[in-house]
């Protein structure tokens, strides 16, 4: 547990403090006494006593009854008595004291801290940054509640692994677990039992989450081996139950900052398991949030949890049941906290982002990758993610003259990204630009003369912060396909057929001259929407094309055989 840390619960919550804030005692702050005779107090004769060892405990207003449920040579792990949902830890380490006594009941909650003499204090902390006792569970659906109900046995756990490898780990545990010691229920033993919920909810909180810290080198399993050979200052536990043992009536809870303090006996908690597991995934997201030191999405109404607007909603507020769901430097109307979740995620936690797959510039574009068709560009191949608002993605691709088609989509499940898609010549020039308000894809359908060009792929925004969100987290997973107009390889020891158009610009006809002879070619005029408009079989090298029955504009000539094909653009005057 990270020392001097407060508890943030989802739902009816506490929520977690840095100790930081509490470097230097506030005015209202008394002295307790020195490190050495508080240490003394609690930690003296705990070999003679048992646990359930009763005692006293100061508080700037009045002492309380204390029972300690376990300790340590570093610490003590207890409740106050009469006080439901209590918890007391301190820890005394290199002559120093840490540690919180919270009660949610009450809605007070104290800090002990020494300072650079080794004297030690106790404050109380503003109830209203500590506990959101307003904060409701997350729905459940009548039907989803029957079938949790009705299963005896919980269907397997998947073995799921968002970046395999990865050093940096949290674990979605739905099989249950036994706490012992930690900082929850006073110190002792919580048996949770397991979430009992069926693959396809657990597989979409997983699709959730790993959605939301895709952009990290961070491992989202659901697998205890992978958690396990994690270092334990990087890794973290997020136990999904229905004993809710740890915070009674929240759909979950954390504590503030604790995932690199290696502290196994202090998961995250998260109690919401109802629905298709969206909401269950949102709670996880949200609670090891707060493990990595992001505070709550608030207002300045008095609102804890921001539940967002216009189907989108903060990670960090209440994000059940929306379509959109980002993390957030506060850009709504009224928000409190405008901390940057992005780069406190990827900076503070002992991991970075991942590495950019694709470069930003034309210069430094990634291929798209093209099957031996060389036409069919499949979802399977080509992927990628944009890591933060900054990222820029560009793709190059050939093609010939026609017409070319472009998807780009986000991540399948719960996607955070939105896309803003364009393309460009070689020269830079930007031909269009795409970004649906009705959709978080983008699709580029459009003619092409035979070229090289490159896709553009960023994050977008959907009206402001006030009315929907901005760019800021629109990050996440993408996949793209679609087909170009096949460039012709030819064939070793053959020549490829290239046609001479003249007149060019032509008005009623136009002369095809080919560089081949005695080679069947099929040669076709196809117009600027890719709808070929006459084709014919010939063997001759020159072809007469009549042009009188056709519109101004520009057009194009394919030319193709078993070797080759070519295309050469014309303009009917």
């Amino acid at each position: 547990m990270k020392k001097g840390t407060l508890v943030c619960i989802t739902a009816a919550a506490i929520v977690a403090i840095s100790p930081n804030l509490f470097a230097q005692k506030g005015k209202n702050a008394i002295q307790i006494g020195t490190a050495k005779s508080v240490a003394q107090k609690f930690l003296e004769e705990k070999s003679t006593y048992a646990r359930g060892y009763m005692m006293s405990i100061q508080t700037p207003e009045t002492t309380l009854p204390l029972v300690i449920n376990s300790h340590t040579d570093g610490g003590i792990r207890g409740s106050i008595i009469g006080i439901p949902n209590s918890n007391v830890f301190l820890n005394f380490v290199n002559n120093k004291v840490e540690g919180k006594v919270i009660l949610p009941s009450e809605k007070k909650a104290y800090h002990y801290f020494s300072d650079v003499n080794g004297n030690v204090f106790t404050e109380e902390m503003d109830i209203n940054k500590v506990v959101c006792v307003d904060m409701y569970k997350g729905p459940m659906e009548p039907a989803a509640e029957e079938t949790t109900k009705a299963r005896i046995v919980s269907d397997p756990i998947p073995d799921l692994e968002s970046l395999p490898g990865a050093t940096a780990v949290v674990y979605l545990d739905f099989d249950g677990q036994v706490v012992t010691g930690g900082a929850w229920n006073g110190g002792n033993t919580i048996d949770a039992q397991p979430a009992n919920l069926s693959t396809s909810q657990m597989m979409n909180a997983w699709y959730v989450v790993s959605e939301d810290y895709r952009a990290y080198n961070l491992n989202i399993t659901t697998k205890a081996s992978v958690y396990n050979a994690a270092p334990v200052n990087k890794r973290m536990r997020c136990v999904i139950t229905p004993t809710n043992t740890a915070a009674p009536g929240s759909g979950g809870v954390a504590y503030v900052g604790s995932f690199t303090d290696g502290d196994d006996n202090t998961p995250a908690w998260v109690f919401n398991l109802g629905g298709d597991g969206q909401t269950t995934g949102e709670t996880c997201s949200h609670e090891v949030g707060h493990t990595m030191g992001l505070s709550h999405d608030g207002k300045n109404d008095g609102t804890e949890y921001y539940p967002g607007h216009n189907g989108w909603a903060p990670i960090m507020g209440v994000s059940y049941g929306k379509t959109v769901t980002q993390w957030s430097k506060g850009e709504y109307t009224g928000a409190v906290n405008t901390e940057d979740d992005v780069t406190i995620i990827g900076t503070a936690n002992g991991f970075t982002f991942r590495a950019d797959e694709a470069g930003n510039t034309i210069g430094a574009a990634t291929a798209l990758k093209i099957e031996s068709d060389n036409a069919t560009i499949l979802a399977s191949k080509n992927y990628g993610i944009i890591l933060k608002s900054t990222d820029i993605d560009v793709y190059s691709f050939k093609t010939e003259a026609g017409s070319v088609t472009l998807n780009v989509k986000p991540a399948p499940n719960f996607p955070d990204l939105d896309i803003l898609l364009s393309l460009t010549n070689a020269q830079g020039t930007e031909l269009a630009s795409y970004n649906l308000t009705t959709s978080l894809s983008a699709t580029i359908t459009t003619p092409l003369s035979a070229g090289t060009y490159y896709l553009k792929i960023d994050g977008t925004g959907n009206g402001t912060g006030a009315t929907g969100y901005t760019d800021y987290a629109s990050i996440g997973e993408y996949t793209i396909d679609g087909t170009v107009v096949a460039v012709a390889t030819g064939i070793v020891g053959a020549t490829k057929t290239r046609a001479s158009l003249y007149p060019n610009p032509a008005s009623e006809s136009i002369t095809v001259s080919l560089n081949n002879s005695g080679v069947t070619n099929t040669i076709s005029i196809v117009n600027m929407l890719g709808q070929t408009l006459y084709t014919v079989q010939t063997d001759q090298q020159l072809l007469n094309l009549n042009l009188s029955e056709y519109n101004k504009g520009i057009y194009f000539v394919t030319v193709s055989n078993n070797n080759s094909t070519s295309t050469s653009k014309f303009i009917k005057e």
